[in-house]
């Protein structure tokens, strides 16, 4: 849960690579599990920018964060 304000600040500096970088952590086993809806979320960004499209994966992350904000993660 403690990533979830460093992924704020990354996005909200534009750092959008410190994010992801971040958002990876989450998918970590040692990380308290997540809802499968968020979890989805952040996977698909991660994938996308491991896939190269970076600006969408941007956006997924952003869209990302608002459920974890309706979920109380943020």
């Amino acid at each position: 849960m403690a990533l979830w304000p460093l992924i704020a600040i990354a996005l909200h500096r534009q750092n959008s690579s410190a994010a992801i970088g971040f958002a990876l952590g989450l998918l970590a086993e040692n990380q308290h599990p997540l809802p499968e809806t968020l979890l989805n979320a952040i996977r698909k960004a991660c994938d996308e920018w491991q896939n190269g499209v970076q600006e969408i994966a941007t956006a997924d992350l952003i869209s990302a964060m608002g459920l974890a904000r309706e979920l109380s993660y943020l």
